[in-house]
């Protein structure tokens, strides 16, 4: 147990603190509401026959990639039967929510039926976090004046420790709740990566030890710490979706996490996502780069 708050402690002071200063006037438990219009690409993965409950039938949450695909966790689309086995959901029993701010703001263009659910290939029930990620295909595209979508993170640089991303999503707002019907953002800060390995290997008493491998990456807010319906949301870095929530060990009613939360870096399975969905990682500045080159070199051929 010594070893585990020795490595929190360099956690913390290996972060840069004054990002996790949060502001507190009208902040709310888990984060900060979100205005009409912000975070178009955040979904809801919602359980039909559950439409007329409170939180809508929230299961969990993800990021639009294209107009008709979404990423979300593996693990959020798997249910454990009676006998112990997991196995997908029924794609035909949920729908998917998106391009609103609130749950209650429903309409024709913020809902789509499902056609089917990928799960990656190499993704196991049993080895927890381990390639968690998932590909929702829709029964039709969303308009895109109603829900945006969000761009594949490319690279690593921009998931340095010390980051200040954003993550959004439906989740609760307390430790009593299944969800919120109010779309929370909140900013989380890029946490070590060997720092976070050391802490989820560390042994602590009514916590299972968790490999944080390459392919995920970690992030934490302490004063705002992920709770039930989380599970799917999309940590987003200088616009790119940069991860996937998989796993949080902190009691979210206690309104602070001190464990960072665990995610599915993007970037490591861009290329599946993109086979599965046709996702681009297109970049507007690179695309712009090259347009400059193919005007200098057109030019300077003219003035030769």
């Amino acid at each position: 147990m010594n070893n585990f708050v020795f490595l929190f402690v360099i956690a913390l002071c290996g972060t840069r603190v004054s990002s996790l200063n949060v502001e507190r006037t009208n902040r709310i438990a888990g984060g900060e509401s979100a205005k009409p219009g912000e975070f178009p690409y955040v979904i809801s993965l919602q359980e039909i026959s559950q439409l007329s409950t409170y939180t809508r039938g929230h299961r969990c949450g993800g990021a639009m990639v294209t107009a008709r695909h979404a990423v979300t966790s593996a693990s959020c689309v798997h249910d454990r039967t009676e006998n112990g086995q997991f196995v997908v959901i029924n794609a035909t029993a949920y729908r998917v929510f998106a391009g609103s701010f609130n749950l209650s703001v429903d309409s024709a263009d913020r809902n789509r039926n499902i056609e089917k659910i990928t799960v990656h290939p190499d993704y196991r029930p049993n080895t927890p976090y381990v390639n968690d990620i998932a590909v929702i295909t829709l029964v039709g595209e969303f308009p895109n004046s109603v829900v945006g979508t969000i761009p594949l993170a490319v690279s690593e640089p921009t998931q340095d420790q010390g980051s200040i991303c954003q993550a959004a999503g439906w989740g609760s707002q307390n430790g009593t709740s299944s969800a919120s019907t109010q779309l929370m953002h909140r900013n989380k800060t890029v946490f070590d990566q060997a720092v976070c390995k050391g802490v989820y290997s560390t042994p602590v008493p009514g916590f299972t030890q968790i490999n944080v491998e390459n392919s995920m990456m970690c992030a934490l807010n302490p004063l705002s710490p992920s709770c039930e319906g989380d599970l799917g949301n999309p940590l987003v870095c200088n616009w790119y979706l940069t991860g996937i929530l998989v796993h949080h060990r902190n009691d979210c009613s206690l309104g602070v996490g001190s464990f960072p939360e665990v995610y599915t870096r993007i970037s490591s399975f861009r290329s599946w996502i993109e086979r599965t969905s046709g996702a681009s990682t297109f970049q507007p500045g690179m695309a712009v780069l090259g347009l400059i080159c193919i005007v200098q070199i057109v030019t300077a051929k003219v003035l030769q």
